[in-house]
C-alpha cells in the first residue's frame, strides 16, 4: 500500500515538474551568440567573418593568422565582449530575433 501511494506522489510531482518546464520554455527567449572576426592582415580577401564560437575560428584560421592561442584568447576575452591585436579584432554579440508567441 505504501509503495502505491509513493508511486502516485511521484507521478503527480513528475507531472507538475513537466508543466513547470513547459511554462518556462514558453517564457524564455533563446539567445544565439555570434562572434565577429575582422582580419587586419591580408590572409584572405574577405575581411569580416562570423562564427558561432571562438573555437570555430581556429577551424578556419591558423593560430599564426589569429596571433593568439585559443586558450590565451579565451582568458583574454573572459568577462568582455571585445578583443583586439595587430592581426584581428573580435567582437561577441547576440543575434536579435523576432519574439515568438508560444
Amino acid at each position: 500500500m505504501k509503495l502505491d501511494r509513493l508511486l502516485a506522489y511521484l507521478l503527480i510531482a513528475w507531472e507538475i515538474a513537466g508543466k513547470a518546464v513547459i511554462l518556462q520554455l514558453k517564457t524564455i527567449s533563446m539567445e544565439t551568440k555570434v562572434v565577429h572576426l575582422y582580419l587586419k592582415t591580408d590572409i584572405s580577401s574577405i575581411k569580416d567573418w562570423y562564427f558561432g564560437s571562438l573555437k570555430a575560428i581556429y577551424d578556419r584560421f591558423d593560430e599564426a593568422d589569429i596571433g593568439i592561442k585559443y586558450k590565451s584568447l579565451t582568458n583574454a576575452i573572459r568577462g568582455k565582449s571585445e578583443y583586439e591585436n595587430k592581426h584581428i579584432s573580435i567582437r561577441i554579440g547576440v543575434i536579435q530575433r523576432k519574439k515568438k508567441n508560444i
